[in-house]
């Protein structure tokens, strides 16, 4: 079973808020040389229509976090499901 060295819950934050939250989450576990973060984003069952927080987290990776970020892929149901996306970072240069 893979540990992440950071946990990020996002769940139930507006997207600006997360986006915030996580930006600073990445930059302080590259800081701290962390490579393995599991972002959790919840299903979206609060949201009208589609979830947002899903949809941002994705828009995120491959846009502003996208040098920093080696690898995401979703999580394992048991870790999350579609409520959560492993995510790991480049080692520092």
């Amino acid at each position: 079973e893979m540990r992440a060295d950071v946990r990020i819950d996002l769940h139930g934050l507006k997207e600006q808020e997360a986006w915030q939250r996580l930006e600073s989450e990445v930059a302080k576990a590259q800081r701290q040389g962390h490579q393995t973060l599991l972002v959790i984003t919840g299903r979206g069952l609060h949201s009208k229509g589609e979830p947002v927080l899903q949809k941002a987290l994705l828009r995120w990776i491959r846009g502003p976090l996208s040098l920093s970020i080696a690898e995401h892929a979703q999580a394992a149901p048991r870790q999350g499901g579609k409520g959560a996306r492993w995510i790991f970072l480049k080692p520092k240069p």
